[in-house]
């Protein structure tokens, strides 16, 4: 039961940080040389805005830009649910709430210096009618090693680079992030845990990822209806390099809670993988079809510093299928994922709870 359980939530895991933390390095983030504009997207078509996103928005010009503040504290709190339909194997979900406080460390003309670190860690997986949860809130666990092992986030700080327009350049202390997680698995599952880990979280990963929190803007004046995107590469393994692009569209502004903010339409798309092969483990190679995909939602940013508010609920549905050995499997995932930021003396609660 332990091996099976291991073996099958690892890559949910996997998975779950991929969404989660940081992206690869995208396009609009080169390693050499200054950083392009934010660029407008004509090869392809920005995404179609339902009429209903439009409601209560004042439709006015506005510049978004990031100012960063030393010292100032958000809380960030961070939900996902996912479905795993298995096939033969069975039939999973899981269900994480993250939250941590993204503290500025320093701010200045050169860049920023931020500092992440997770203050409570709640998971609950139901794996073919067995339920595993912990929560670092009360000290619940679970009995499963690889779920109670998630505890070892809490604490932990990552430090995070970025440019004064938000462009992350890089994240470091994933390495330390993995070894407290790895510290808390029986001696039999750490090896195996940390080699996985270490593929999908490691520093270069987790600056990727971080930048879905610091949307870089264009350096122009937006009018309601102004697109713009950004491009880049995700590894998750043992799938490989997956290619995404984000667009945004500026729709307009409103006051929520008595803060002014401005509202974005986001879309997410995966390219998706055919036919690629891929080492599952020494010995064991597969070939592995990803599907395409994409979800839209809405996000919400502060006008006074550009900081994220809001991403409202993003749902993605996408099929794996993995080849070996003359034996085929085919997966289905449903995922959906809300992120909220708010000043450490309010509490952020994504919507759709």
């Amino acid at each position: 039961m332990l091996a099976r359980s291991t073996a099958t939530l690892a890559p949910l895991l996997l998975l779950a940080w991929a969404a989660t933390a940081p992206r690869a390095r995208g396009q609009d983030q080169p390693p050499d040389g200054p950083p392009p504009a934010a660029e407008p997207a004509p090869e392809e078509a920005p995404p179609t805005i339902p009429d209903a996103a439009w409601a209560g928005l004042e439709r006015k010009p506005v510049r978004l830009a990031h100012r960063f503040t030393a010292g100032q504290v958000l809380g960030q709190r961070i939900r996902q649910r996912m479905e795993l339909d298995q096939g033969a194997l069975g039939h999973m979900t899981t269900d994480m709430v993250l939250t941590a406080a993204i503290t500025t460390r320093a701010a200045g003309a050169e860049g920023v210096e931020l500092e992440l670190r997770y203050r409570d860690v709640v998971y609950e997986l139901d794996a073919n009618g067995q339920t595993f949860a912990l929560d670092t809130r009360d000290g619940t666990t679970s009995g499963n090693p690889v779920v109670d092992a998630l505890a070892g986030m809490v604490g932990v700080p990552l430090r995070m680079d970025a440019r004064p327009d938000g462009r992350v350049e890089k994240v470091t202390g994933a390495g330390k992030l993995v070894d407290a997680i790895v510290g808390r698995c029986p001696p039999e599952v750490g090896p195996q845990l940390r080699a996985q880990l270490e593929q999908n979280m490691n520093d270069d990963q987790l600056a990727s990822t971080s930048q879905e929190s610091l949307i870089v803007f264009p350096d122009r004046e937006l009018r309601p209806g102004d697109a713009w995107h950004r491009t880049y590469t995700a590894q998750i393994q043992p799938i490989g390099a997956v290619d995404y692009r984000a667009d945004y569209v500026f729709l307009g502004t409103a006051v929520r809670d008595g803060v002014a903010q401005a509202k974005l339409l986001l879309r997410t798309r995966c390219r998706g993988v055919q036919a690629r092969e891929s080492l599952l483990q020494p010995g064991l190679t597969a070939v592995m079809d990803m599907d395409a995909f994409e979800g839209t939602t809405s996000v919400w940013v502060r006008l006074a510093d550009g900081a994220l508010v809001e991403q409202e609920p993003l749902t993605l549905r996408f099929g794996l299928k993995i080849a070996a050995e003359g034996e085929v499997f085919e997966m289905r995932y449903h995922m959906i994922q809300s992120t909220a930021h708010a000043p450490e003396a309010e509490k952020p609660a994504p919507a759709g709870e």
